[in-house]
């Protein structure tokens, strides 16, 4: 893994810490994270109650964060 991809996935990996911790106060239960599937990943698999969620986490270390919707890709 190049520099880059690291330093990427390591920012990532710091955004799914917060998102987890946050959920975990909200009073949820983290079930899993980094789920792979195929080609793809859900972040964070939490429920609260009878709800289950999936989390999708995006980071960015500076920045215009900008419309979140533009960030998720199919």
């Amino acid at each position: 893994m190049d520099k880059q991809k690291k330093s990427a996935k390591q920012t990532g990996n710091v955004g799914e810490d917060f998102a987890a911790h946050y959920l975990q106060q909200q009073g949820y239960t983290i079930l899993k994270r980094q789920y792979r599937y195929g080609h793809g990943e859900i972040d964070i698999i939490a429920e609260k109650e009878d709800a289950l969620v999936f989390v999708e986490v995006q980071t960015k270390k500076h920045g215009d964060f900008g419309d979140p919707l533009t960030w998720v890709t199919r």
